[in-house]
């Protein structure tokens, strides 16, 4: 399982990549990220794993649960999902 938090994204993104996302909807999911990146730098977090994933989406969003009305919390399932199970399998569209 990797827990990298910059490991994770590259693999996130090569995935993004493969299954050829459109711009508009890549741009959305790459700006979720940095936001997630700026608040794991401001708790001093380098790891990443779906425990921290749930605290982001609790503090950020006020649910870690999958909501359509709850922008963003969508983008982040995507890297929390792929630090949980290591696997390539997740449509967030």
């Amino acid at each position: 399982m990797v827990t990298d938090f910059e490991e994770l994204v590259l693999l996130c993104d090569e995935e993004l990549r493969h299954r050829e996302y459109e711009s508009c909807y890549y741009v959305r999911i790459i700006r979720q990220w940095d936001c997630l990146r700026e608040w794991l730098n401001k708790k001093r977090i380098s790891e990443f794993n779906e425990e921290i994933g749930n605290r982001y989406c609790n503090e950020v969003f006020g649910t870690h649960l999958m909501k359509r009305f709850v922008p963003g919390n969508r983008r982040s399932y995507f890297i929390r999902s792929f630090s949980r199970s290591g696997t390539k399998m997740i449509r967030v569209r």
